[in-house]
């Protein structure tokens, strides 16, 4: 039915170059969605998937590169960029997928008059896909001759709630140019930076640049192409976590949903600046129980105007975490009372908190906290736990407020010429020693 309540965008898909190969293939509905998975090696988490397009196995269009390259000399870019896009989309929907979805946009074909407007939107909508979910990566392969043009455009798709990414940075035509003019959320460095990067100090230096410019602009750095263990822990020790590549999963028809059990931990140990952990700020919490009623939660939110987080127990161990702000929500709404009270607290919790160990350095746990967009400016507090059972609560505003006055300190006492560690901090160290 979804299929059919889109027929204004088939139709547009058929009109050009009846009987040619690509035309066959959308219409038919035959490209075929393959997922990759991107992982956050520090949370240890599946960030989301980039959706790949494929033609039919076995066919002279099976594989992309073939794939468009018809697609430009039957001059029906287009098309087959709608037609990708819709088939990731629908088969994120069938699957049942949670995490980003990152879809490969020609940035050209955003510029194309004849490309449909809103189709991606209502499609989302349509399918109950969160616009967040969904980020527009644009491939650098192709020169963008109207960057005010592309500008304006991912204005709107990010109006709508859409994320941006750019693609194979430094393989391309316009480079920095390009991600200054449109600041995205992500920036994916080109594979080529990435191969025997821990056995090669030039193409360090130029990804070390690259975070560099990342943080100053308030995007992510995605590393693709990573395909030995070796190069995944150098990236980890430069601190970049958000991480792709056949090392860590290939494209697959069934995308993975954890994280394979070989990728090493990252232990932030190369970052961190204080040997200070986060138990310096844990505090005691009441946690309950993941049968307790919803009832008793929302009765000790009410008696108290200062509780804002509680954290939720299975057997001990954590397993979300309830936010004031949504079990006031439900009872919010008309009968919420009724219809909640005698719910288990786990239809309304968050089940997934940021939970860290009592060991970890404070800078760790400040770059989860501030890389997580799903958590930060929203959740106020995180999990804390010894030996993975539950040991208490941290506050965001504390770790935050510790972290800046630390950093304070440093500057404080540096060598206003090297930036290097003064004699205050040098004899602390010794002392501690």
């Amino acid at each position: 039915m979804l299929i059919n309540s889109h027929t204004s965008i088939n139709v547009m898909l058929t009109l050009s170059a009846p009987g040619s190969p690509i035309n066959e293939l959308i219409a038919e509905q035959r490209l075929r969605p393959v997922f990759q998975p991107i992982i956050d090696v520090r949370a240890r988490r599946i960030l989301g998937h980039e959706a790949l397009i494929r033609g039919p196995e076995g066919h002279a269009l099976e594989m992309p590169t073939a794939l468009f390259a018809e697609a430009r000399q039957s001059n029906l870019l287009s098309e087959l960029d709608l037609a990708c896009r819709r088939a990731a989309l629908l088969q994120y929907h069938r699957l049942g997928m949670s995490g980003s979805l990152f879809v490969n946009v020609n940035p050209n074909v955003l510029l194309d008059h004849r490309h449909p407007k809103g189709s991606t939107r209502r499609l989302a909508e349509a399918l109950k896909i969160a616009p967040e979910h969904i980020v527009i990566e644009l491939s650098e392969q192709d020169a963008v001759h109207d960057t005010d043009g592309l500008k304006a455009a991912l204005t709107h798709y990010r109006q709508l709630g859409f994320r941006v990414a750019i693609d194979d940075l430094g393989a391309g035509y316009s480079g920095l140019k390009l991600w200054s003019e449109l600041q995205p959320d992500f920036v994916k460095i080109d594979r080529h930076f990435i191969q025997r990067l821990d056995q090669d100090p030039v193409k360090r230096e130029f990804v070390q640049s690259i975070v560099a410019l990342a943080r100053s602009m308030d995007s992510k750095v995605i590393a693709e192409g990573i395909e030995t263990r070796a190069e995944l822990e150098q990236l980890q020790a430069m601190g970049i976590y958000y991480c792709q590549g056949f090392w860590l999963g290939r494209p697959a028809a069934e995308p993975i949903s954890e994280v394979p059990g070989y990728v090493p931990k990252s232990t932030g140990q190369l970052l961190s600046h204080s040997q200070e952990t986060i138990e310096c700020l844990i505090r005691n919490a009441v946690a309950m129980d993941i049968n307790d009623p919803l009832e008793k939660a929302f009765e000790r939110l009410r008696a108290d105007d200062r509780l804002h987080s509680i954290p939720v127990l299975a057997q001990g161990m954590p397993a979300g975490m309830l936010h004031r702000a949504r079990v006031m929500e439900l009872y919010s709404t008309p009968f919420g009372r009724a219809l909640y009270a005698n719910k288990p607290v786990a239809r309304a919790m968050d089940k997934h908190p940021i939970i860290v160990d009592r060991h970890t350095p404070l800078e760790q746990v400040s770059y989860l906290i501030t890389d997580d967009d799903n958590n930060m400016g929203t959740h106020q507090h995180f999990i804390v736990t010894s030996n993975g059972h539950y040991h208490g609560l941290g506050s965001v505003r504390g770790l935050l407020r510790t972290m800046t006055e630390q950093r304070l300190m440093q500057a404080r006492y540096a060598n206003p010429l090297t930036q290097l560690p003064g004699n205050v901090p040098i004899y602390r160290k010794t002392d501690q020693a």
